[in-house]
């Protein structure tokens, strides 16, 4: 539809706009066709991990760095204490944990309020815990909220996309490293 405005438009605005339109929606679909393979690869239990030595404090840095760029006026804060020993992790889909959380309180958290990302460890775990502030979850939706699919009530009656599969893939991802 955008591009078809493109093609008709001779005004330089319309141009921008539709531009910027199907950039957001290649965007959004590249991100549900990577959701979706990774689906597919973690339901068949396929999905290959290249794991090495992580300085998880500093991968999550990197991740909130990366993310903040695709919203300069959101605030996030890292914080990271304790005792931090590197992981035993793939990179790659650990900063894709951190960056679906965050992303999810982008979407449904309060824009004004700050998002925190604690990093915290001792000589046996490490936990990664992101913070927003907004309307919350209904109680009853809590024990639903990490399966495949499923958006709250709220989320599903909102104009916020999704397709419920972010959580879902967190926490598959987290289980594949052996962690909860």
């Amino acid at each position: 539809l955008y591009a078809d405005v493109l093609k008709r438009s001779r005004d330089p605005s319309d141009a921008a706009a539709s531009i910027e339109r199907i950039v957001a929606a290649g965007r959004r679909m590249n991100r549900m066709i990577a959701d979706l393979r990774d689906l597919s690869r973690l339901e068949a239990r396929r999905l290959d991990l290249t794991r090495r030595r992580v300085d998880l404090a500093a991968l999550v840095r990197a991740t909130v760095r990366q993310v903040a760029l695709s919203a300069p006026e959101r605030r996030m804060d890292v914080r990271v204490r304790g005792a931090l020993r590197d992981v035993d992790a793939d990179p790659d889909r650990a900063a894709q944990v951190v960056e679906n959380l965050l992303t999810n309180a982008m979407k449904y958290g309060d824009p004004s309020a700050p998002i925190v990302v604690d990093v915290e460890g001792d000589d046996a775990f490490v936990t990664v815990a992101v913070t927003n502030s907004g309307k919350g979850i209904a109680a009853d939706q809590l024990a639903q909220l990490f399966q495949r699919f499923h958006r709250t009530d709220e989320a599903r009656g909102s104009k916020i996309e999704g397709t419920g599969l972010g959580l879902y893939i967190v926490r598959e991802l987290v289980e594949a490293h052996g962690g909860s």
